[in-house]
């Protein structure tokens, strides 16, 4: 490219673009997030996106009624208990989930660079952890209460006892519910 009178700007970046390519550190890096995000974040995706194409059905006024396609609301509670889970089980046995990008570094890092992998990747699994925690935890604490909301607002049922205000306010917010 030097000898076809390319832009030096345009030469730079593509040397840039080359030696990112050839370095091993970097491209392990990029497989590890590749992993993690193949694993987790890609079926997190999916079902956030996505829609349930089984008919999901409620017992109501002595009969079983439909719900319109697509409703995943109900699955959300336990989605969110299994990516935790999962989270959870990466960060004690991280090792294990990124050890065929271990063997890769081990291979081609010198000792001091592999050290710094590994923290690395032992403190990001840690934060993504800790981050998810953040935000997902409305679903964790207030599930019961959407639930309870959903029983006496839509189900017509009784309370079981009196709403407390985020139960009011799921009804009047969430399930369009009127005094």
């Amino acid at each position: 490219m030097k000898n076809h009178n390319a832009p030096k700007q345009y030469v730079n970046d593509w040397c840039l673009f080359r030696s990112s390519l050839l370095d091993s550190k970097l491209n392990i890096q990029i497989k590890c997030l590749i992993n993690f995000a193949e694993h987790f974040y890609e079926p997190l995706m999916q079902f956030l996106i996505g829609y349930d194409k089984v008919q999901t059905r409620i017992y109501q006024n002595n009969k079983l009624s439909n719900l319109p396609p697509g409703r995943r609301a109900h699955e959300m509670l336990d989605k969110v208990y299994e990516w935790h889970r999962f989270l959870q089980n990466i960060v004690k046995n991280f090792e294990m989930f990124f050890a065929d990008k271990l063997l890769e570094a081990l291979d081609t890092l010198s000792n001091e660079e592999f050290g710094i992998l590994f923290d690395s990747l032992e403190k990001g699994i840690s934060k993504a952890l800790n981050y998810f925690e953040k935000w997902v935890s409305p679903w964790l604490h207030s599930g019961r209460y959407f639930a309870s909301s959903f029983y006496h607002g839509v189900l017509k049922k009784p309370w079981i006892k009196p709403p407390n205000d985020l139960e009011i306010r799921f009804l009047k917010e969430d399930l369009k519910w009127k005094d």
